[in-house]
């Protein structure tokens, strides 16, 4: 099992005065603050969000064009939408943008179905709020600062890594994860 950035639990510890516990304490009591106060803030972020790709653009497009191409569309709106941060802040991978960019795009317009998915199925778009809030949240405040880097952690963790996985899923050993689909 690999180990957490002990850096970034010292600094855990040290942020909310928790004192001598074991690692997995602390790492658990920031879980837990980021499951529920974290997740509680960027609501409001994303709800904006939310209304307008769920709330608005899936269901029209849902009804002109169906799930898959509603899927897609909006998926893809939904990744150019980004780019302007990804591009000019400092919201983006530390890989050069010929690797992040399309990699995001894929990623954003691959979970995508997920989310048009929620939408219909559910008729709200509060289960879309709260997986965006939820996703965003734990990859930005938990999951990415817990990771130890080193040269290659960039091409393989967090949202801008996920190639290395792909490249080595069930189906490029014969069986398809897709197979129940």
């Amino acid at each position: 099992m690999t180990k957490p950035s002990t850096a970034f639990v010292d600094s855990v510890a040290e942020d909310f005065a928790f004192g001598p516990l074991p690692q997995g304490a602390n790492i658990a009591v920031y879980f837990f603050f980021t499951a529920t106060i974290a997740v509680i803030k960027n609501f409001a972020t994303d709800l904006g969000e939310e209304i307008g790709w769920r709330g608005f653009l899936v269901p029209e497009l849902a009804k002109r064009h169906g799930f898959v191409a509603a899927s897609l569309i909006a998926g893809i709106i939904w990744a150019l939408w980004h780019y302007p941060i990804l591009l000019l802040r400092s919201y983006h991978s530390v890989n050069p943008v010929w690797y992040y960019l399309p990699l995001f795009t894929v990623t954003v317009t691959t979970i995508n179905f997920l989310w048009t998915w929620m939408r219909l199925k559910s008729g709200s778009i509060w289960p879309c709020v709260f997986l965006h809030a939820a996703h965003n949240t734990f990859f930005q405040k938990f999951f990415d600062p817990l990771t130890v880097y080193n040269s290659k952690t960039p091409y393989v963790a967090g949202e801008f890594g996920a190639v290395y996985y792909w490249r080595r899923a069930p189906r490029n050993r014969g069986i398809s994860p897709w197979a129940s689909w």
